[in-house]
């Protein structure tokens, strides 16, 4: 009898998946619309539309707008992944033993070379390698077969390569909820935790994205059109109500890792005035929930007279810099001296 009840549960589950219209959506209609515009692309070579899906991440980056990220004079770049690269630095700072230190960058969903180059140069010119991790935003709305996949990539680069001193997590925007991914697998394998996380000094956001501005930073990180942001948003909200068990439980999971803090360091958290997709009573909130479980930090707020996200180091370099690398010096990443030579160039 109970076999015979668990297999009628069984049907009922599968015939309530076939007539759940997101379910249909999910499955034919968005694949299809996908497939469409691809095809079009490819038969009359149309560049804009071209970059727009590599920006969605529905084409190969290295066949639009992502080619490796060219050598500096004072790093070199090694892609690992679709999503990973690691930036190493020619001066490298080392201990004795020869281990390096390694700021992991969970950049933004639309992050560009060039605006990643930047923040390659802010470590490169401290003697610090940088694990870049990226992200595209379909990939972000498929967390078991997007962002979980990158977040495994993360976990086996650091299995494999346990030659650092010290880390420090930097993530930008959305970035903060990868590395939420990455703090959920690495908690759940104590070994991994004691090897990476026990040597992470601090950890820096800058305008993080919590699961209340999802649809937001979708829609931003899309188009810069104010019509078709509302429609992305009033899209996604409903998707987050209709895939609850496919997409939505993995953000709240997330984002409860990041409410309860994915790592035990002190934190410099980064944010501005003027932020629709992370306010500023967004990132309060959540700071204070830090404090309340004894994590040390500090907040810096920059003021933006537009509407604007994740603008800080382009409107501010220099501030934005100092603000860094005081960080740095402060949980023992950097010496003091090594700032002030590269403050002083």
């Amino acid at each position: 009898m109970d076999t015979m009840k668990r297999h009628d549960k069984i049907i009922i589950r599968k015939k309530v998946s076939w007539m759940d219209p997101s379910d249909f959506i999910y499955k034919i209609i968005i694949p299809c619309l996908i497939w469409l515009p691809q095809q079009v692309a490819e038969v009359f070579r149309a560049r804009p539309l071209k970059r727009l899906l590599a920006t969605l991440g529905l084409v190969s980056q290295d066949k639009s707008i992502m080619p490796f990220m060219n050598d500096c004079l004072n790093f070199t770049s090694e892609k690992i992944s679709e999503g990973l690269e690691l930036i190493q630095a020619k001066k490298a700072v080392t201990n004795d033993a020869g281990e390096r230190r390694i700021v992991i960058f969970f950049a933004w969903l639309t992050a560009k070379p060039r605006h990643i180059n930047k923040f390659a140069k802010l470590m490169a010119d401290l003697g610090l390698d940088m694990l870049v991790v990226r992200l595209f935003p379909l990939d972000a709305m498929q967390p078991s077969t997007g962002t979980q996949v990158v977040a495994e990539q993360v976990c086996n680069f650091l299995r494999r390569r346990k030659l650092y001193e010290k880390y420090l997590v930097f993530g930008c925007s959305g970035g903060a909820y990868l590395f939420c991914e990455v703090a959920l697998k690495v908690h759940s394998e104590p070994e991994l935790k004691r090897a990476v996380f026990d040597k992470v000094v601090g950890q820096v956001y800058d305008s993080p994205v919590d699961l209340r501005g999802v649809s937001v930073g979708i829609a931003h990180s899309i188009t810069s059109s104010s019509m078709l942001q509302c429609w992305i948003r009033s899209y996604v909200d409903w998707f987050l109500k209709a895939r609850y068990d496919a997409v939505t439980r993995h953000y709240e999971r997330a984002a409860q890792q990041m409410y309860r803090g994915p790592v035990h360091a002190p934190c410099l958290y980064l944010f501005s005035d003027n932020d629709p997709m992370s306010p500023e009573d967004v990132n309060e909130g959540i700071a204070n929930l830090w404090r309340d479980r004894g994590l040390s930090l500090r907040g810096r707020k920059f003021h933006h007279k537009t509407t604007g996200h994740c603008l800080n180091y382009v409107t501010y370099p220099q501030e934005y810099r100092e603000e860094i690398y005081k960080f740095f010096v402060e949980v023992g990443f950097v010496d003091q001296a090594a700032v002030d030579e590269v403050l002083k160039a």
